[in-house]
């Protein structure tokens, strides 16, 4: 996981001689409501839609970057765990209700460009994308077990609001797609879910 970060990191700062030594670093934290979509299975061949069912959960994270002349690039890591209300039975339409341990965590290390609207308004409106890697994990005693790091790409929309000299609040949306299924040990099962969330964060740029 951290050789993963630190490589999508390393990407991140290639891209940055390309822009204007005028350019702003900030940081920033988020936090807000996340919706997974209902996973799907694929054990022994088989594939199984709607495999998962969860519950919505709580995500945070945090970013690295620089604002330039209408537009951003940062690296920025998110985290948000999903514990599941039912799972489909084996070869079967039927679903058996999870457990409280039944849970599938997203980690995510992401380097995301933003297209700013009009950063010399109070209410700056911006559109998103990312692309990096992500770790889901599914664990508990009705999933079947699953850890593996896998190419992952986002988009986004919202707006900074500037609440005070250097500090944005950032309202969004983001929508967060695992590229490939995460892989079991034994490699007959796989899983993938995809997940939508709203956010709420804070910028603060030098």
């Amino acid at each position: 996981m951290k050789n993963g970060f630190l490589a999508l990191l390393l990407s991140g700062i290639c891209l940055i001689p390309s822009l204007s030594l005028a350019d702003t670093p900030y940081v920033s934290v988020s936090f807000g409501g996340a919706e997974p979509n209902d996973s799907k299975y694929i054990l022994n061949g088989g594939k199984y839609n709607n495999a998962i069912v969860f519950k919505e959960s709580m995500t945070y994270g945090g970013a690295i970057g620089l604002r330039g002349d209408g537009y951003r690039l940062e690296a920025a890591y998110g985290h948000q765990q999903n514990d599941a209300v039912k799972v489909k039975e084996k070869n079967s339409s039927n679903y058996k209700s999870a457990t409280s341990d039944d849970k599938v965590s997203i980690s995510s290390f992401m380097v995301n460009g933003y297209l700013d609207m009009d950063q010399d308004s109070k209410i700056d409106p911006y559109v998103m994308t990312g692309i990096g890697l992500v770790n889901i994990k599914a664990s508990g005693p009705t999933l079947y077990p699953a850890n593996s790091t896998v190419f992952a790409w986002q988009f986004g929309m919202g707006a900074s609001i500037q609440v005070a000299d250097h500090l944005l609040l950032d309202l969004g949306f983001r929508y967060l797609k695992p590229s490939h299924y995460a892989t079991a040990d034994d490699d007959n099962f796989k899983v993938e879910s995809s997940t939508k969330t709203l956010i709420t964060g804070l910028q603060y740029y030098f």
